[in-house]
């Protein structure tokens, strides 16, 4: 499924990133100049937030498991 581009707001060097989904929402990890970010993005709306900042870890690769849930759950 193709859709709207999106674009991580970044301002320095990329040392790594990664992409993961889990119910509804994608999710980006991006490491710039040694700090890590994590995004997520809202995939029926695009609506984006930054969920966790200045992480001190270098995010190279992200798992979602193949059982993950592909919509939100019901509440």
């Amino acid at each position: 499924m193709l859709g709207a581009r999106s674009s991580v707001p970044a301002d320095g060097f990329v040392d790594a990133w990664a992409v993961a989904h889990s119910g509804g929402m994608i999710y980006e990890f991006v490491t710039l100049d040694g700090n890590s970010t994590v995004h997520s993005i809202r995939r029926k709306t695009g609506e984006h937030a930054v969920v966790l900042e200045h992480l001190p870890y270098r995010i190279v690769g992200a798992g979602v498991s193949t059982c993950a849930p592909t919509v939100p759950p019901v509440k």
